[in-house]
């Protein structure tokens, strides 16, 4: 696995199980990769996250706290990626699995 695959598939583990916003994808993205002695900036998961939308294996959305989630489609303007809230898709999960015995870090012991 590649560090581009690697900073990848952490951006997509963050957003796997629930709504998540940008700046906690990131600082759980620099701890893990940090073991790994990559570092990413917060830009970097910003363009993952867009791109992730782009080719359907994560969505945005805009949470309300009067009524449900609205999606935002793709592609994602540059200076929307912050607002928004993403979660991976049935296609990203599959992604995902697939590329999770490549990982270089222990998720157990995070």
């Amino acid at each position: 696995m590649n560090r581009d695959e690697l900073v990848r598939s952490l951006v997509l583990a963050e957003i796997s199980d629930d709504y998540e916003e940008p700046t906690h994808v990131h600082g759980n993205v620099v701890r893990r990769a940090g073991a790994c002695g990559v570092r990413i900036d917060y830009s970097e998961v910003e363009r993952i996250l867009q791109d992730l939308v782009q080719l359907g294996l994560a969505k945005a959305y805009v949470l309300s706290t009067t009524g449900p989630a609205s999606e935002v489609p793709a592609p994602i303007p540059s200076g929307r990626v912050a607002d928004l809230y993403y979660w991976a898709t049935s296609a990203g999960l599959d992604a995902l699995a697939s590329s999770r015995p490549s990982w270089p870090v222990d998720e157990d012991r995070d």
